[in-house]
């Protein structure tokens, strides 16, 4: 028996445990690329924090790319009201 199906039951993976990702706040984020500038294994600061190893890794690659600790969260843009706008033009002008 291979080694691939042996720790398959029932369609469920032993192995891989499923963790929602966890959404991080700046500190988190900063606590991440520090513990990477440390040469930490990914694999622990992941379970530490209950993300993924990718996800470390894509912290941390976009900061090397950037050199901020700034991650854009995707998402719907806000929309911005037509009363929003006449506040913002009425205080331009005064």
């Amino acid at each position: 028996m291979s080694r691939k199906y042996f720790l398959y039951i029932s369609g469920k993976n032993i192995i891989k445990e499923y963790t929602p990702r966890m959404k991080l706040n700046d500190k988190k984020i900063k606590y991440i690329i520090r513990e990477k500038i440390k040469r930490r294994l990914s694999t622990e600061i992941a379970k530490e924090m209950k993300i993924s190893t990718g996800y470390v890794n894509y912290i941390y690659k976009k900061y090397k790319e950037d050199g901020e600790y700034i991650i854009n969260n995707k998402g719907k843009p806000k929309i911005i009201t037509d009363n929003e706008i006449d506040t913002v033009k009425n205080i331009k002008i005064k």
